[in-house]
């Protein structure tokens, strides 16, 4: 399975925006480097298995706009569904 972010914002280094499988392993994550990290319409790395988790951790030097999921994408039988 993977998620769509609508948009996430966040300070680079400091903030980092994770996706997680259901064993808690980090799959990626977006914080990059130094700056504002201001992105939209973007999909998530594909999980195997039933479980994907997205996690934010921020320090307090500076706040930005954080994350939008709108719709979860899984294969079933074969099959792509995505809801929303």
């Amino acid at each position: 399975m993977r998620m769509h972010f609508t948009r996430y914002n966040i300070e680079g280094y400091y903030d980092h925006l994770k996706i997680l499988d259901s064993s808690n392993n980090v799959i990626t994550d977006y914080s990059g480097g130094y700056g504002e990290h201001n992105v939209y319409d973007v999909w998530s790395p594909w999980v195997n298995g039933n479980t994907i988790k997205v996690g934010l951790t921020t320090d307090s030097s500076i706040t930005y706009w954080g994350f939008n999921v709108d719709k979860i994408q899984y294969v079933s039988s074969g099959t792509s569904v995505a809801k929303t």
